[in-house]
């Protein structure tokens, strides 16, 4: 009996998968199919079951399922009706997205941060600040935090990037900020969805300047080397500065030197929103 209650939520869970995608064997027909639950509705409900039994490994595993689900459904503009259950599909895989990154196990803090950036929903990189940010409130995984970065820039919600460039400004010889810095600079590349205009303009800006400070204190632009630190952190980051600020521009300037000459004749072209 134990082992049979056990199972029953992942036997309703394996029930939404076949609904999940597509399968029809049990599915009702006629009237009845009017009552049975969208694909959505049977993900939300063996998610939450799990989440009643505690079924961690069960939430983890759905829980970036029913957000694509949301994230990818579409509706007539003028239906008024679908548009709304569209939204509210969102705000509930939101929701539980929310509640999974302060759950104290890692694997569904994984799996909720996952699903932010799948769902991309703006105004939602907020909640994601204490694990995204230089330095967090409290201690947390290395893993953790990458999904936070790379899930950060999925929203780019505008202004967002300094969070990200903040992970760059300052040397560090611990192999983890590193590995932070180059995820902040991936997480950077979604900003090029920001549209023209003052917004473009001041990620091209604040990448440009970032980019300078960091050569400056190499000592390749002033010859004088602020700290061995400096130099390593610039050699760490110098070619995918430049891959950023290439994929931001939608342009392929070869160098540091090629990148600040092109910035200078055509910044006030980007901000505008020309370029």
């Amino acid at each position: 009996m134990l082992e049979a209650r056990r199972s029953l939520p992942r036997a309703r869970a394996a029930l939404a998968v076949l609904v999940f995608l597509g399968g029809t064997a049990g599915v009702p027909s006629g009237a009845e199919a009017d009552d049975a639950p969208s694909p959505f509705e049977a993900l939300v409900a063996a998610y939450e079951e799990a989440d009643r039994k505690n079924d961690v490994e069960t939430q983890a595993s759905f829980l970036p399922q029913l957000c694509r689900l949301a994230a990818g459904a579409t509706f007539d503009p003028k239906d008024d009706e679908a548009r709304k259950r569209v939204e509210a599909d969102r705000r509930k895989a939101h929701s539980l997205c929310r509640k999974a990154i302060v759950h104290p196990r890692r694997l569904l803090i994984l799996a909720g941060l996952d699903g932010y950036g799948i769902l991309a929903l703006p105004g939602t990189s907020d909640d994601l600040k204490n694990h995204a940010g230089r330095q967090p409130g409290e201690r947390r995984p290395q893993e953790v935090r990458l999904a936070a970065i790379g899930a950060w820039g999925r929203i780019h919600d505008p202004g967002s990037h300094e969070l990200l460039i903040d992970h760059l400004r300052l040397p560090s010889r611990d192999p983890e900020a590193g590995e932070r810095a180059l995820a902040a600079i991936e997480a950077l590349k979604h900003y090029r969805h920001v549209p023209r205009g003052l917004k473009r303009f001041e990620v091209l800006r604040d990448v440009i300047l970032l980019y300078e400070a960091l050569r400056d204190a190499s000592g390749i632009n002033t010859g004088f080397v602020t700290s061995a630190d400096s130099s390593t952190w610039y050699a760490l980051l110098d070619v995918q500065l430049l891959v950023l600020f290439n994929v931001l521009s939608e342009q392929s300037l070869q160098g540091y030197a090629a990148a600040v000459a092109w910035w200078r004749a055509n910044r006030h072209q980007v901000r505008a929103g020309r370029l």
